[in-house]
């Protein structure tokens, strides 16, 4: 279950899907007006740092009804995706729990939850994620300009050519930020350079909006528009050198933003791939329930069994 903004609510295993999303759509479509009451009665724990905090409240029936009650209220479109694994065909619970965990913890679930014995397995499993990711990082951070220049298969920044600058920008979110501005620094032809710079981010920009939905669309929209106002400042004959740091730094931050814009595309659409083989009828749209409000004129899906 998604929302409008690629961000993964919830997991769900299940050997019979109509009756889970009858569930799922009974309490994410409830009507509170009648029965509205909200005094607190206690916060849901958290099994992970990523899991959303939310309250259950005296007019919930208990911590699910809370989870879906607060899904509803702060999602504009949901999104239910009908996953069939091939681990999962010999029907066995522990099976599909095993599944269910790792595509929760993998996408970091904000509702998500697990009892029981898969409790302690989710928490083995991302012990052993976040080792790996630890790991990850390290091996891929670049804090010398020794090793950024083995990366680039170059000796000298100084005399760096047009292609290297395009790959120096792709290492960007990789490397330590002092490093880079370093680096930025030996470039020849500063306002040469920094305009190649440019030119190669608004690339990226324009990858992220073609590959990715709307959502990301205002954001990447305004790093245009910040590159955009530096490629009018490099046009300028004199440029100070508090304006270098300006526009070096500027680069550096979009660089990382549309790294981290990419990621998250790229980590939705794999969760969505690496689990759905097939994903089963597409996606299940449902319109948004508010709080105290049913929602008049959606025209819901009919399931039938």
């Amino acid at each position: 279950m998604y929302d409008n903004h690629n961000r993964l609510l919830e997991v769900a295993q299940t050997s019979n899907v109509f009756e889970e999303l009858e569930y799922d759509l009974l309490w994410l479509m409830k009507d509170y007006s009648n029965e509205l009451n909200l005094k607190k009665r206690y916060t849901a724990r958290r099994l992970f740092d990523f899991n959303k905090k939310f309250n259950v409240l005296a007019c919930d029936k208990n911590r699910t009804t809370a989870k879906y009650r607060n899904i509803a209220e702060n999602s504009e479109t949901i999104v239910v995706y009908l996953i069939i694994e091939e681990r999962a065909i010999n029907k066995e619970k522990t099976v599909r729990e095993e599944i269910e965990l790792e595509i929760a913890i993998d996408n970091q679930a904000l509702y998500w939850n697990a009892y029981g014995s898969q409790r302690k397995l989710a928490k083995n499993y991302y012990k052993q994620k976040c080792k790996l990711h630890k790991e990850d990082n390290m091996a891929q951070n670049l804090v010398s300009e020794e090793q950024v220049k083995e990366a680039l298969q170059i000796s000298n920044f100084r005399e760096i050519s047009k292609d290297k600058i395009m790959e120096f920008v792709s290492l960007i979110p990789n490397m330590d930020k002092e490093v880079a501005i370093a680096i930025i620094n030996q470039f020849p032809a500063y306002a040469d350079s920094a305009n190649n710079m440019v030119a190669q981010l608004n690339v990226m920009c324009d990858n992220v909006i073609k590959d990715n939905n709307s959502s990301q669309k205002d954001a990447v929209e305004a790093y245009k528009m910040i590159l955009q106002d530096l490629s009018e400042l490099l046009k300028k004959e004199d440029i100070s050198k508090e304006e270098r740091d300006e526009i070096t730094e500027k680069m550096i931050l979009v660089a990382d933003k549309i790294s981290a814009k990419d990621t998250e595309n790229k980590d939705f659409l794999n969760g969505i791939i690496r689990y759905g083989a097939p994903i089963v009828g597409g996606a299940l749209l449902l319109g948004a329930a508010i709080l105290g409000v049913n929602v008049k004129g959606t025209k819901l899906p009919t399931i039938k069994k």
